[in-house]
Parts: C-alpha cells; structure tokens; sequence
C-alpha cells in the first residue's frame, strides 16, 4: 500500500446513533495568532485514533472519518462549524494505508478497512451501496460516472485498477497489472495514469503506465521506468496532467530529483529537467497556466523548497529559496491565481501561512500561531472552499481560516491535480 504519511488529523468525541446527529459542546482555543482570521473551529475530543482525510461537498460542508472508541464514524461539519450528522460505519476498523474518501457530487466514496468501498449520501451520510476489493486499496479516481480503484497485493509486485459504477457500485471491468507496486492514480477524461514503482528486478525502478478507458475494457497505451532512488524509500509520486494533452512526472532517477513531460497519447518526451541532486523525501508537484510547481530538498541550505518550471520547455525559471525558515515539513495548494498557498511553514519558530504568486515572489504572510502547535503533515488535510477560506484538519480540529483566497473550480482540479471530482486533493 501507498505509504505516504498522513499523520496528526482531526477527531472525534464519542457519538450516539447511526445517522444521527450528535450534541458536541464547542471549544474555542485562545492559542494566539490573528484570531481575526479563525471563521470556526470543529473541536473533537476523546478520538481514539488519527486517521486521515478532508472533503468539501459544493456546499462546503466538510467531511472525515474518525474512530469513537469502538465505533467508526463518518462525520459532516457544516459551515458554521457544527456537526451536520454522524453515521456509523459497521466493521468500519482501518488503517492509513488501507483508507480514502472522495466527494462526487452528491456522494462521498470512502475505502475503509483496506477491503471494502462505500458510497454514502451527503445529505444524511446513509449507505447507498458497498463492495468489496480484492486486495489492498491504493487510491481512489473518478470521471463521467465511473469510480477507480487502484489496489496493490501484499507480498507481490502486482496492482490491480478497478472501474465501478458510482451509481450502482456495480464493476465494469478489472485490470490486473504485473511488476506494479504502491501504484498511484491520475486522470484525465478517459487517460488513466499509474504512478508506480517495479521491484520484479534489481536495481528497482519506479514511473508511470498510461491507460484508456474504452468503456467495457481498458487498453494499456505505454509506460516508462527508470532505475529509481537507491537512498530514498520508493514512494510512488502522482503524475499529473495539464489537460492540453501532457503529463507530468517527478521521479528520483539516479538519486537526484527530475521532472518529466509526456505526450499523455504517446508516451513521447517532451522535456527532462533536473531540479534538485538530491531527491526529496515527500513532494508536491503542480500544475497551472503553463507552469509546473515543484518543492525539492535544496541540499546547500539543508531545507526544501519550491521550483517554478515552464511547462511548455521545461525551463527551470526560478528557485524559491527562502520558502521554508527551517527543516520542518511544508505543503502547498494552488489558488484560482495560480498563486502558491503554502503552509507548515516555521518562521522564528512560529508556523507562518505564506501566499507566492504564480512568479514565485512573495505577497502575503500571516501569523499561524492558532494552530496551536499542532499542524497538518499532508496535502489532503487542507481545502480551499468556495468562500476563500483554508479548512486544515489538525490533531483535534478542525480549523477554517479566512484568507480570502481565489478558488478553483472541480472541473480544474479533474486535471491540474491529477485528482477528481473537487476533493482538491494533490500528491
């Protein structure tokens, strides 16, 4: 399985009914920073156990899945930051490598005790259809009422792609795919786009397998393997797509850290760059308006950063090397703007919100300390909803933070992000 870290999230006191909704006492924390900023805070208190995951419906509810004690619970908060309802998930137990949720419209799918998925109603968080998988869940996709499952076999170099339909959970077809591990999942209309990585042989290798979905069958269109990071854990990193017919790639070939770009239809190479000699252990790549976003470990200043690449060349047009204050862990969103929202930053030993433009110049830091010391360690436990507020899931809460932001809609996130519907969730 995927074994991206998604530690420190929100959750959750101990909650009554299935499907029905719970009477939590509010908490507001006085934990300093501009306050000004807070819109409202979801405190969860007694949660057993930190999972991960944090949707918005086009509404901007949010949703997550915490652990009360011995039950699993689905759990929508509301705008005004109060519990919508809970809903009790059966034999829900989980673990981080075997766990996913997705908002589709009026559907929220989450893969939960590694072998099962569930689609569930935004409206009450009641039970539409469940079923199944065959081996571990990897990670979930979606288009054109089709949901994808990439899933992996332990103790095998294989990986299986699955297609259901979102409406009946009925399955359309299977792809069972040798010399694939801890596979990935991008798309593009009807591109299907495996991050993978090869341990059939040594030296290992890791890149991507194209595919199109034809409907009833799937058809592999080409892939491409390099000898990956000797020094490094093989972590997949998601390709993404700039919905122009290209796809991008970051990969840890001889031990340094380069981007590619490929004919998303042929497979043929665009460009290569080489972005860093050392290759990050975790990384974010972004795509917006002709420009590929990607943080690095910048070797000479002991901290990781961020390169701004031309898409259309692969030139690497700047460095932003004063985007992290220390060693500490950073994630970034990209805004409607395409400016870059970075958070986790440590400034003065204080965590700071910074905004880039689409340049890489500066425009805007704020004070961060209403985090209270505890911040989000992956992408997928930020949002930017459709007001311009940031919504963090952190250790017990759940924060939204005025700031403004431009957002971007779900049809652009289907390809910039290589992810979908409108989760908003990257690499």
């Amino acid at each position: 399985m995927k074994k991206i870290t998604t530690i420190l999230f929100a959750f959750i006191i101990i909650l009554a009914a299935c499907g029905k909704t719970d009477e939590i006492p509010e908490e507001k924390p006085d934990n300093g920073g501009d306050k000004s900023l807070v819109n409202y805070t979801y405190k969860i208190s007694d949660y057993d156990m930190s999972l991960t995951g944090l949707v918005l419906d086009n509404n901007d509810n949010a949703y997550i899945y915490v652990k009360a004690g011995s039950d699993y619970k689905l759990l929508s908060i509301g705008t005004d930051g109060k519990l919508r309802w809970s809903k009790t998930i059966a034999d829900g137990q989980t673990s981080t490598d075997g766990f996913g949720i997705m908002i589709v419209n009026d559907k929220i799918l989450l893969s939960y005790r590694y072998d099962q998925l569930g689609c569930y109603s935004v409206t009450d968080g009641s039970e539409l259809w469940d079923v199944h998988l065959n081996t571990n869940y990897s990670e979930l996709a979606y288009n054109n009422n089709v949901v994808y499952v990439a899933q992996t076999t332990d103790f095998a170099n294989q990986s299986e792609l699955t297609a259901y339909d979102i409406n009946t959970g009925s399955k359309k077809w299977t792809e069972v795919l040798t010399s694939h591990f801890e596979s990935r999942l991008s798309l593009n209309g009807d591109k299907i786009c495996f991050s993978t990585r090869d341990e059939d042989t040594y030296p290992y290798k890791e890149g991507i397998t194209m595919f199109q979905d034809n409907g009833n069958s799937v058809t592999e269109l080409w892939s491409f393997f390099e000898i990956a990071d000797g020094n490094n854990p093989l972590w997949p990193r998601k390709a993404i797509f700039d919905g122009q017919g290209n796809v991008f790639y970051e990969t840890g070939s001889s031990d340094s850290c380069y981007v590619f770009s490929f004919n998303q239809n042929s497979g043929n190479q665009n460009w290569k760059t080489l972005v860093s000699p050392v290759y990050p252990a975790n990384n974010t790549i972004l795509y917006s308006n002709g420009k590929v976003f990607c943080s690095y470990y910048k070797a000479e200043m002991e901290k990781e950063s961020v390169a701004i690449i031309d898409a259309n060349t692969g030139v690497l047009k700047k460095e932003l090397n004063k985007i992290i204050g220390s060693m500490h862990e950073f994630q970034m969103l990209l805004t409607g703007n395409a400016e870059i929202l970075v958070f986790n930053n440590i400034h003065n030993n204080k965590p700071e919100i910074q905004l880039y433009s689409a340049n890489g110049s500066l425009s805007k830091s704020i004070d961060a300390s209403f985090y209270n010391g505890v911040i989000a360690y992956d992408i997928e436990d930020a949002k930017i909803d459709k007001h311009g507020n940031l919504i963090m899931n952190l250790d017990d809460e759940i924060l939204s933070v005025k700031l403004n932001l431009a957002t971007i809609g779900s049809n652009s996130w289907n390809y910039r992000q290589g992810t979908n519907g409108n989760t908003n969730a990257l690499n």
